[in-house]
């Protein structure tokens, strides 16, 4: 069998024809969600990758502008830039977010992981990143990734500052405190 070039071949810049379902279109039909994680760098500065998000996806996931380092790179001091420009773009193309991540083992800032704070400050950080971040967000976003990554492949707990600082019972009190902040919030642990 010959398996050559089709004449009908699309070309590289040559757009698809608009007889091909979206996979947006096609997942909506079932009633599901598809989605993709987003660079807010991107997502500004370059209209291809916009218009794809736009036409193929119906869900976006923060690639990093949720983070903890992120959304408070000073201690007390929030910013929530480009996560605000995520969720406009989403609401303008009726797409739903996916807020990535409340509580991980890394992309931390560096006042966090280079200070020397005691467990019931550790507890009080963790609180506040949390209110402050699922209240700003509270009606934009309603899914949450709480805890990314708390264990290792062998089932034990990841060493982290959180596991080290606080203890295992961070993820209960995560999600609790997600929940107190938005309680219409579907909240899941990511790994």
């Amino acid at each position: 069998m010959y398996c050559g070039q089709a004449s009908t071949q699309l070309q590289k810049d040559q757009p698809l024809s608009p007889s091909f379902p979206t996979l947006r279109s096609l997942a909506q039909a079932h009633r599901i969600f598809i989605g993709s994680t987003v660079s807010v760098n991107a997502l500004q500065n370059e209209d291809q990758y916009r218009d794809i998000l736009a036409t193929e996806f119906n869900m976006v996931t923060p690639e990093v502008s949720m983070k903890f380092n992120a959304t408070e790179p000073e201690y007390g001091h929030y910013t929530f830039a480009d996560g605000d420009t995520l969720v406009a773009f989403a609401k303008g193309h009726n797409m739903e977010v996916r807020g990535h991540n409340l509580v991980w083992y890394i992309a931390l800032p560096s006042w966090l992981t280079t200070g020397s704070f005691s467990r019931d400050e550790l507890m009080s950080i963790l609180h506040d990143h949390i209110f402050a971040e699922v209240s700003h967000y509270r009606g934009e976003v309603n899914i949450w990734d709480v805890v990314n990554e708390a264990i290792n492949d062998d089932g034990t707990f990841r060493d982290s500052i959180w596991s080290h600082g606080i203890g295992p019972d961070y993820l209960d009190l995560a999600f609790r405190w997600a929940h107190e902040a938005n309680p219409q919030a579907r909240l899941f642990y990511n790994d």
